[in-house]
């Protein structure tokens, strides 16, 4: 009986910790897909809502909004949040398997990363290199159309880019017309900041990036 009570205790503690967190989390938040099998999307904050997706196992998300009540699914019970995909707003996800962090049996890489020596632009750094789940790669300028597309592999401290497609604005800017492979080293200093050394041996640094709106 006193087993009984002292459990009772305990997920009474669990839950009210779990429901000042979530009152607490402050919106829009950069978060994480944390579920191995992915994370489905829905149209509404239920299960019988319309599937609309699936996000990977690892992939960034912008949570902008929740939902006014807590659900539970699989014995864990959380909110369900709302982000956005492209221009549309209407995009439910469930709380319980998202994370702040990326999962640590994940490539660091992933995510999007901040050239910590590019300029501020809205108060955020202006260049950023996105590294997808899917092993799709970019390189993007803010408010200007230099970019460059691909994909994306590594092999111990090596990131292999091929398929490189570079927009007018970057051959430009670099003149290497045929460049479509590169193979970059990567230092890691912590899980939030890097330095890639490219083949042309420049040395960029990389902070993990907290915008709310890449």
């Amino acid at each position: 009986m006193r087993q009984k009570k002292l459990f009772l205790g305990l997920f009474i503690i669990t839950c009210n910790v779990f429901y000042m967190f979530s009152q607490q989390l402050e919106l829009p938040r950069v978060m994480f897909v944390s579920s191995e099998a992915g994370l489905r999307i829905r149209s509404e904050p239920t299960t019988d809502s319309v599937v609309k997706g699936l996000l990977l196992f690892g992939e960034r998300i912008i949570v902008r909004g929740k939902s006014d009540n807590v659900d539970t699914i699989d014995s864990i019970t959380d909110y369900w949040y709302r982000i956005r995909i492209r221009s549309d707003e209407q995009n439910w996800i469930f709380g319980g398997y998202i994370s702040e962090k990326l999962p640590e049996n994940l490539p660091i890489i992933l995510g999007l990363w901040d050239d910590i020596n590019s300029p501020f632009v809205f108060g955020y750094f202006r260049e950023g290199y996105r590294f997808s789940p899917n092993y799709d790669f970019s390189f993007s300028r803010k408010e200007t159309g230099y970019s460059l597309w691909g994909s994306w592999e590594i092999n111990d401290n090596i990131i292999r880019l091929f398929n490189l497609r570079p927009s007018d604005d970057y051959l430009a800017v670099h003149g290497r017309l045929n460049y479509t492979e590169d193979k970059i080293q990567i230092k890691i200093i912590d899980n939030n900041n890097i330095v890639l050394i490219f083949s042309d041996n420049r040395i960029v640094e990389l902070r993990r990036s907290p915008d709310l709106w890449w």
